[in-house]
């Protein structure tokens, strides 16, 4: 009969919903804390899940993780056993760590195996083993390849391809035969296991504890391959092998084990204890599980390991690696030794890492932004010092050729600036020279990261870095030119122009503001002093231009960017407008350009307001659209409305369940530029409004499947909206009436 512990670990992986497998988490955290003594055990069996193929269950157990570890209260050696007084313990500080003084970027890419999403499979791509078929052998070498080449396109399932023809043109003969000979399988040889650790069953408990640390130690020089060895050795990375991990029982535990069972020491000596009983950190045994899995071939399991890492470091992070047998003036070092040990590696898997699945138009890097993240959590623990060395080799990434390794870089710049705010003027600054070159990065993705990164920080890269506000708004504002609905990039960027046309707007206002309560030579020289936030002025491009470039992003399918496209727009015509500047007295000598940005800016906006359903952007619809009337000559607004009040009324009646007359619409493909020239980045999308059925379009953005009332209801609401609109409209108009009549009467 299962037990409690059973049934719940058995909901991490076959809950019907997210929802019952956290809960099935948060039991097992309440099961530690109600038996504090089987922590290992619990960590153990919750590792295997941790292992699973499944999303979800990964998920899952991460929860689990950290349910358990909220459960366990701050290790504390001093107040169970004691401060040690040996200095032997002080010589293993450094040993089988990494240290930044040793670790080279380079080198890691050279040497180091690249990490895809599953192990190479032997079996799958060797070579049919035919050396033992007396006819195969007695074959000459062009029937041997014949025959060897049949039977590699049999199982590649192309044997019946037409056009393949004998298969030469794909497999060549040196692809299989060898001196003659048909290339054999080369797998590397087992190295033999070590020599057993001496019988610990008549040693003290201390004595155990420190065996079973320098078993530990070794382990740790050799379970994490040659890759990170040749990262932190000056000598050539094929004379170093790497030996599998050697418990204490001297059984040997290679770091590929299976998938479903996690490779975990032999503990059959050890009584379990209470954590705060324990002779060494509790979450020792198992964080070096967590690291061998870091570099294991599947990209499941390497996602696993980083997830349980960042639960466990999150919570406990400031008492890693810390022993009884660690000295009280020695704690600290041993702390951050251990920590930049776990960046370094957190590090060498964004590095090597290449795995990357595609969900509609974006990449997802599940491994690298996990360990992107544990490394954030990482660096939340560490010093200055040591945060100023992580720094200095995620810069290295930022400049290598592969764009995967760019990708790691930029992610864990992302949480570094976000976890460690009090040091961002040490970061931002140096940081800035990659991240501009990543939003100009030829991969969507890296362009995509780089904005996010810059996100969460642009008021503090307004204040730290003035004078490359200008260049980084003239970065975005090319990069709109760019990207549509299928590019990765258009969401972050598009915040991220959001985000920091706002901030310079209200930096604007504020300068201008404690100006104008200055006087004489003080209004001056604060003049002189302080660096300009206009961004009519910080920008090349004309304004009305810009706002042309906006247009397409209001129809994205992404609620955010047209959230986010809506504000800008908004801080252009409050540039526009709140300046005591007009579109006419803006442009007073191009009132032509001045009605073609207004006419399909309207346009646009009444189109937005009919198509979505969103009442936040309706509601940034209806506050654009009365600073297009506060901000529009009235004799254009008159010229609008009689060109337009047709189309839009005919629009505004459409029934439901008819199709809207695309011929009124404005397509983004009809949007015509100031400049009369073809722009870059439009070339995809009118592809895609040019294959768009218009049959798909339908009042209040339905789809035409839904239910009579649910259309009713929705047609409802943007009618009613719309009108809203019509009355703003008639309003301004009729302003207008009011006060040339009084004119005309004076």
């Amino acid at each position: 009969m299962s037990t409690r512990l059973d049934r719940l670990l058995l909901l991490l992986d076959s809950g019907s919903s997210a929802s019952t497998r956290k809960a099935a988490a948060q039991q097992l955290g309440q099961i530690q804390k109600l038996h504090p003594h089987e922590l290992s055990t619990l960590l153990r069996s919750v590792h295997n899940y941790l292992r699973s193929s499944s999303w979800d269950t990964r998920i899952a157990a991460g929860q689990a993780v950290e349910a358990i570890a909220q459960n366990v209260a701050p290790w504390q050696p001093i107040a169970s056993k004691g401060v040690c007084t040996s200095a032997e313990p002080t010589n293993l500080l450094a040993e089988g760590r990494l240290d930044f003084k040793h670790f080279a970027v380079e080198r890691l890419l050279k040497h180091g195996v690249p990490l895809l999403a599953a192990a190479r499979s032997s079996a799958e791509y060797d070579l049919p083993s035919l050396t033992n078929d007396p006819a195969f052998a007695s074959l000459d070498r062009k029937e041997q390849a014949a025959k060897l080449r049949q039977q590699v396109l049999k199982r590649l399932g192309i044997q019946s391809f037409h056009g393949v023809g004998n298969g030469q043109d794909l497999i060549d003969d040196e692809d299989l035969l060898q001196d003659g000979h048909p290339q054999s399988p080369v797998h590397a040889s087992e190295p033999a296991p070590s020599g057993d650790i001496a019988d610990l069953t008549n040693l003290s408990q201390r004595e155990r504890h420190r065996a079973k640390r320098k078993a530990k130690l070794l382990a740790r020089q050799t379970s994490s391959g040659a890759d990170l060895t040749a990262a932190s050795s000056d000598g050539p990375a094929a004379k170093r092998v790497c030996k599998p991990r050697t418990s204490l029982a001297g059984a040997s535990t290679d770091v590929s084990d299976s998938d479903n069972t996690a490779s975990t020491e032999s503990t059959a000596t050890d009584e379990p204890v209470a954590p705060e009983e324990s002779l060494e950190w509790p979450f020792e045994s198992i964080c070096d599980d967590f690291c061998r899995d870091l570099f294991h071939p599947s990209w499941t399991i390497r996602h696993g390991a980083a997830t349980g890492l960042r639960e466990v470091i999150k919570l406990h992070g400031s008492t890693a690696g810390l022993s009884v047998d660690v000295p009280t003036d020695k704690w600290v070092p041993t702390n951050i030794a251990w920590l930049e040990d776990m960046a370094l590696r957190l590090i060498s898997v964004l590095i090597l890492d290449r795995f990357g699945d595609y969900v509609s138009d974006e990449v997802v890097a599940p491994v690298r932004e996990t360990s992107a993240q544990a490394l954030g959590v990482v660096l939340r623990h560490l010093d200055t010092d040591s945060v100023h060395e992580v720094l200095r080799v995620l810069l290295q990434l930022l400049h290598q050729d592969t764009w995967q390794v760019r990708h790691g870089g930029l992610l864990a710049i992302k949480y570094l600036m976000v976890v460690r705010q009090e040091v961002i003027n040490d970061v931002l600054v140096p940081a800035w020279p990659g991240l501009l070159a990543g939003l100009g990065d030829m991969s969507e993705d890296v362009r995509a990261v780089a904005a996010a990164a810059l996100l969460p920080v642009v008021e503090q890269f307004i204040q730290l870095l003035p004078q490359h506000v200008g260049e980084l708004l003239e970065t975005l504002w090319e990069a709109l030119l760019e990207l549509d609905d299928l590019t990765s990039s258009t969401h972050n960027v598009m915040m991220l122009l959001s985000a920091l046309m706002t901030a310079c707007d209200t930096k604007h206002a504020a300068n201008l503001a404690t100006q104008a309560q200055l006087s004489g030579d003080m209004k001056s020289n604060a003049t002189a002093t302080t660096v300009s936030f206009d961004i009519s002025t910080l920008v090349s491009t004309p304004l009305p231009e810009l706002l042309t470039r906006c247009f397409a992003f209001l129809r994205h399918p992404s609620k955010v960017v047209r959230q986010s496209t809506l504000r800008t727009i908004q801080t252009l015509l409050s540039l526009l407008h709140c300046r005591g500047a007009s579109l006419v007295k803006h442009e007073q000598s191009s009132n032509h350009h001045v009605a073609s940005v207004l006419s399909p800016l309207m346009c646009h906006l009444f189109q937005t307001m009919l198509l979505d359903g969103e009442t936040d952007i309706h509601d940034g619809v209806e506050k654009t659209w009365q600073m297009c009337l506060s901000a529009a000559p009235v004799h254009l607004l008159c010229q609008l409305a009689l060109q337009q009040l047709p189309n839009w009324m005919c629009l505004w009646l459409s029934s439901t369940s008819v199709p809207l007359d695309t011929s009124l619409l404005l397509l983004t493909s009809s949007s015509s530029s100031l400049s009369q020239q073809p722009q870059r980045g439009t070339s995809r999308r009118q592809q895609a409004d040019s294959s768009a059925s218009p049959a798909s379009l339908f009042i209040g953005g339905l789809l035409g499947t839904e239910q009579s009332h649910e259309q009713d209801q929705s047609a409802c609401i943007v009618r009613l909206r719309l009108a809203t609109l019509f009355a703003m409209l008639a309003h301004t108009l009729q302003q207008y009436g009011d006060s040339a009549a009084a004119a005309a009467a004076g």
